[in-house]
C-alpha cells in the first residue's frame, strides 16, 4: 500500500524509546508490502534533527546508534517531494483552516495532491487529513 509518511511515524519507527506497535506493524511490511512511502523532502531535516538532538544534546542514544538509525532511515527509500510554488496558496489555506504549521501542511498537501492516505501520529494533522477526506493511518 502506498501512503505519505510524516516524521512522527518515522521517528516512532527509528527511535528505540519511541517505538509503537502500530508503527512497527505499518512499516515492517504488513501494510507497506510492495507499496511506496512518500514524504516532503523536509522529512530528511526533521529526522536528522531529532536523531542528532537525541544523541548530541539529550544523550538518549549513542553516536554509533545515531549512525545506524540514519542508515536505517535512508534504507526506507522514501519517494521525496520538493516544494511546488503553485501549492503555496494551498499550504497557507491548510495552515489557516486547521491551525497547522507549514511543516505539517506540507505533509497534508502532498497526501491530498497525490491522493494517498497519510501516516501520522500527530492528532491535529490526522484530524485535518480526515476532514479533507483522506484516510489517516496510525
Amino acid at each position: 500500500m502506498d501512503f505519505v509518511v510524516d516524521s512522527s511515524v518515522m521517528l516512532a519507527w527509528l527511535m528505540p524509546d519511541e517505538r509503537s506497535e502500530s508503527v512497527q506493524a505499518l512499516l515492517s511490511g504488513e501494510e507497506v508490502g510492495s507499496g511506496r512511502l512518500y514524504a516532503p523532502d523536509l522529512i530528511q531535516t526533521e529526522v536528522l534533527n531529532a536523531v542528532a538532538v537525541a544523541c548530541l544534546r539529550r544523550n538518549r542514544i549513542s553516536k554509533s546508534l545515531l549512525e545506524v538509525l540514519l542508515d536505517e532511515f535512508v534504507s526506507f527509500g522514501l519517494v521525496l517531494d520538493t516544494p511546488r510554488p503553485f501549492s503555496y496558496v494551498a499550504l497557507v489555506r491548510l495552515m489557516a483552516h486547521y491551525g497547522l504549521s507549514a511543516y505539517d501542511a506540507r505533509y497534508l498537501e502532498l497526501a491530498l495532491r497525490i491522493e494517498l492516505p497519510l501516516a501520522t501520529l500527530d492528532r491535529k494533522l490526522s484530524k485535518a487529513a480526515v476532514a479533507e477526506g483522506l484516510t489517516s493511518v496510525c
